[in-house]
């Protein structure tokens, strides 16, 4: 039997990305990234032009219990800050190994399935 998971998820200003490493990747567009997670939340840095910073909370079954799953969505080393918003793009997915829900699993069922069981706030 599936379990259906009951995930809340926004941008998480104040992720602190220390330990965190290179989980995955999603190819998808700009576009579809906005419509999910809203304008990039974090500035450029000396090799990113374009991130997302998130916060997945994941309930158990009976609600009662969660975990939080951080999640970054960026490109990596482009040339150019537009290299990543034209077309279809291989996004890097960073996140935390300790986690029983993977950050890279989340955000590429939520692109893929775009399930009901996901539900965008600030958390």
């Amino acid at each position: 039997m599936t379990q259906k998971l009951e995930v809340e998820y926004g941008p998480d200003d104040c992720m602190d990305s220390n330990g965190s490493s290179l989980m995955g990747y999603i190819t998808t567009n700009y576009t579809k990234l906005v419509e999910l997670f809203g304008e990039p939340n974090c500035p450029p840095g000396d090799k990113v032009w374009t991130s997302w910073d998130l916060c997945f909370r994941v309930w158990d079954e009976d609600g009662e219990d969660s975990e939080d799953v951080y999640a970054s969505i960026y490109d990596w080393k482009e040339s150019h800050p537009d290299h990543a918003r034209i077309g279809e793009y291989v996004w890097h997915i960073g996140g935390f190994h300790s986690k029983e829900h993977p950050a890279h699993w989340l955000v590429s069922d939520l692109l893929t399935n775009n399930t009901k069981q996901y539900n965008f706030g600030i958390l």
